[in-house]
């Protein structure tokens, strides 16, 4: 193991241990963002696949520069907001279970969009004349169900069963509201499975999950040690199972791991993390022409619908210099390829600054849209190392409905309230 593993590794188990501190909040951004990072980096360090590389000084560089400045970005923030008086963990979550809101409005509203996805969704099958899930070819087929326009609409999945986990936390009684909720939860998650999209179930699996720890004490740090093991458990069973196949041979091989065979279910989450990192400092030391917001900002042009059509006129290439067939290169790529080492000194400063300024806000005054919001971001950071996620159209526009929502719900019960330690 090299010394960088070693340095990595040691920074994640301090992050654990300062998590063990009573009353800490182990979703602070500095928590979430250095916990990952240190794990990406010490595995990506460890080598073990013969596809990895060396980094150079420069690659080293590059990638340093980008994680330091999201640092930078978050300290920033924390120093311009340390003289706040900022609330504990236990008042914050009893402000929020106590502060009123517009429950009725909100039932209203997860039906109306629940009524525009069902409608959105039952559009693009009619046009498309299929279901990826149930076609012959799923892979292949889950990439082309899309319909311009509408097709964002089937996007507000995620949206829909984050409103409802709220509603159930957040409002007492109300039985026959939340078995119709129940119904529409269920309806929402099985029709979107059929999607195969894995992306939108994280997203809100992360906002779920981020709502819950800051609204109740469900998921205390015991609970979610235990839940975690349990999920790496049937993860390693059901690894274990496909070793009966040749699923997990196949990308063993394909990926010319060192370590011995018996060990392939390793393949693909190990592969998955680190190839990221890899991609991102191989491209990046050869990228020597760059696109000026066209991958910062692809949501804009996906919106516009000149995406496609900018991308065809200057012949941009996707996924340059790209590892065995992994397409994703962190929340970096986009900074470096538009403005390359500008764009990684000033954007993730400017991200993680703004990141930990919601998250100071969220301390101050919590609120369901500032807790709300604060889980959009502990999703980018989570994912960070490897996808950009505002980047995506999908992205903001759950972001923007959930924004939407959550405001509409408070308009008419405040946004303060006075607080009693």
């Amino acid at each position: 193991m090299s010394i960088v593993s070693i340095i990595c590794f040691a920074i994640a188990v301090a992050i654990i241990v300062s998590c063990l501190r009573g009353g800490a909040d182990i979703l602070s951004p500095a928590r979430v963002f250095g916990f990952i990072w240190s794990i990406a980096i010490g595995l990506a360090d460890l080598k073990l696949s013969r596809l990895q590389h060396e980094w150079s000084v420069l690659e080293w560089i590059l990638l340093g520069i980008g994680v330091a400045s999201f640092l930078l970005g978050i300290s920033g923030a924390n120093i311009l907001n340390d003289g706040d008086r900022c609330l504990s963990l236990k008042e914050r979550r009893l402000i929020l279970r106590t502060r009123p809101i517009e429950d009725r409005a909100l039932f209203r509203l997860i039906l109306i969009t629940f009524l525009v996805y069902a409608v959105s969704y039952s559009a693009s099958v009619w046009i498309t004349g299929f279901i990826p899930l149930l076609s012959r070819n799923p892979t292949i087929m889950r990439t082309r169900f899309t319909v311009f326009g509408i097709g964002l609409l089937n996007h507000a999945a995620p949206s829909i069963l984050f409103f409802i986990v709220e509603y159930f936390l957040l409002v007492k009684n109300r039985r026959p509201q939340k078995i119709a909720l129940g119904l529409v939860f269920l309806a929402t998650t099985t029709s979107y499975f059929l999607l195969l999209q894995r992306f939108d179930f994280a997203v809100a699996a992360v906002l779920t999950f981020v709502f819950m720890y800051y609204s109740s004490e469900i998921l205390r740090l015991r609970n979610v040690i235990l839940i975690g093991l349990g999920f790496v458990g049937v993860s390693y069973a059901i690894s274990s199972i496909r070793l009966v196949g040749h699923i997990a041979n196949y990308a063993y091989l394909v990926s010319e791991m060192k370590f011995p065979i018996q060990y392939a279910f390793i393949t693909e989450p190990y592969m998955y993390l680190v190839t990221n990192l890899e991609n991102f400092v191989h491209a990046a030391s050869r990228i020597d022409q760059f696109t000026f917001g066209y991958y910062t900002f692809d949501f804009i042009t996906a919106l516009t619908g000149l995406k496609h059509w900018v991308a065809d006129y200057y012949q941009l290439v996707e996924s340059p210099y790209m590892i065995a067939g992994y397409n994703t290169y962190t929340f970096l790529w986009p900074f470096y390829r538009d403005f390359g080492i500008p764009g990684l000194v000033l954007l993730p400063l400017a991200e993680g600054f703004i990141i930990s300024w919601v998250y100071s806000a969220m301390k101050r005054d919590p609120s369901i849209l500032r807790v709300a919001m604060y889980g959009t971001a502990v999703f980018v950071m989570l994912f960070s190392f490897f996808i950009h996620a505002p980047s995506l159209l999908h992205f903001v526009f759950n972001m923007l409905l959930i924004y939407l929502v959550n405001r509409s719900v408070m308009r008419h019960s405040g946004t303060s309230a006075a607080v009693n330690p």
